[in-house]
Formats: C-alpha cells, sequence, structure tokens
C-alpha cells in the first residue's frame, strides 16, 4: 500500500527509512533539504517526490526506483545507486561526484549543471537526459550508453571511455579534453567542426557519425 501524502506532520529521515523498509511507496512527500547521509533506503520506490537540496551522501539507494521525483541541487557523493532506475524528473545540478551508479538508468531526466566526477560504474545508461554542462571528469566505468540526449558543454576531461556508446547525440560543443577511447561506439552522432587531434582512440567504431 503506498504511503499517503504526508499532510499530517513533517517527516524524518528515519520514518523514511522505516516507510522503505516496511516495503511501502512513497508518493508526493516532501522531503527537500533533509539528511539522508549514509543511510540504507536501499529498494526505495518513489513518485513526485521533492528530494531537492537534500544531503544523501554515503547512503545506499541499490535497487531503487525514482519516478518524476524533484532532485535538483540534492547531493548523492559516495552514494550507492547500484540497479537504481530514475525516469522523468528534475535533478539540475545534482552531485553525484564518486557515486557507484553500475546497472543504472536514467530516462528522461534533467540533468544539466549535473555533477558525476569520477563516477564507479558498469552499464549506466541515459536515455533523452538533459546532460547539458554536466561534468563526467575522470570517471571510471564502462559500457556507458548515451542516448539522444542532449550533451551540450557535457565534460567528460580525464575519462576513459571504455565501451562506451554515443546514439544520435551532438558531441560539437562536449568537452573530451584529456580523454581516452577504447571501444568506443558513435552511432549518428555529430562531431562535426570539432578537432579530435590529441585524444586517443583504440578499436573505435564510427557509423554515420
Amino acid at each position: 500500500t503506498p504511503a499517503p501524502s504526508e499532510g499530517q506532520r513533517a517527516m524524518t529521515p528515519r520514518d523514511v527509512k522505516m516507510l522503505i523498509q516496511s516495503g511501502r511507496e512513497l508518493h508526493g512527500l516532501r522531503l527537500q533539504g533533509m539528511d539522508f547521509r549514509g543511510l540504507n533506503l536501499s529498494g526505495a520506490i518513489m513518485a513526485d517526490t521533492d528530494l531537492s537540496g537534500a544531503d544523501l551522501s554515503g547512503a545506499q539507494l541499490n535497487g531503487s526506483m525514482f519516478v518524476d521525483c524533484l532532485w535538483s541541487g540534492a547531493v548523492f557523493e559516495h552514494a550507492k545507486l547500484d540497479q537504481c532506475a530514475v525516469r522523468g524528473g528534475d535533478a539540475t545540478g545534482v552531485r553525484m561526484s564518486g557515486a557507484s551508479m553500475s546497472d543504472a538508468s536514467f530516462h528522461g531526466v534533467a540533468l544539466s549543471a549535473s555533477n558525476f566526477d569520477n563516477v564507479q560504474a558498469g552499464a549506466l545508461s541515459f536515455s533523452e537526459c538533459d546532460l547539458s554542462g554536466a561534468s563526467f571528469k575522470n570517471i571510471g566505468s564502462q559500457m556507458l550508453v548515451f542516448y539522444e540526449g542532449m550533451l551540450d558543454r557535457t565534460d567528460f576531461s580525464g575519462s576513459l571511455l571504455f565501451q562506451t556508446t554515443f546514439y544520435q547525440s551532438d558531441l560539437r560543443t562536449s568537452i573530451f579534453d584529456g580523454c581516452r577511447f577504447d571501444k568506443t561506439i558513435f552511432t549518428e552522432s555529430n562531431l562535426s567542426g570539432r578537432s579530435l587531434k590529441g585524444l586517443a582512440f583504440a578499436t573505435c567504431q564510427f557509423t554515420d557519425a
């Protein structure tokens, strides 16, 4: 049974943890600015929930699902987000540096100016997301997928993009300073007008790029 929208009293992080651990789905809650640092919230299911400005640094959120939630300005640094699914919502300016995000997926999420520096992940995918001005510096990830997203001024500096796929992506203003591309696939992606001089490519594939 979904938890009702909280209108009677203010929720606390402990309340939220107990609801999640009891298997309740959280709908329409206002959790902005709350301190969830280090809490185990694995398996959470949240919809239309406001987490803007909340601090989830080091929290465990493995296997969680977020639908049309507000994450703007939230902090997930060094959090565990493996097998996490995010569908829709606004996560503008979210900070996820150092997070673990293997088998996580984002679809239709506003992620402009977000920070994914030093993320460790395998099979991390972004489809139809706005990643304008986002930062993916020094990531140690493999099998990343960027599908039909906005990558205007997205910064991948210093990253190893191993088995990464860019599908129908406009990369003309993306930043790849010091990047290494290994088994990277560019499919129907726009690289026109930019210099790739000095970048390291190994067994990469370009199809209609």
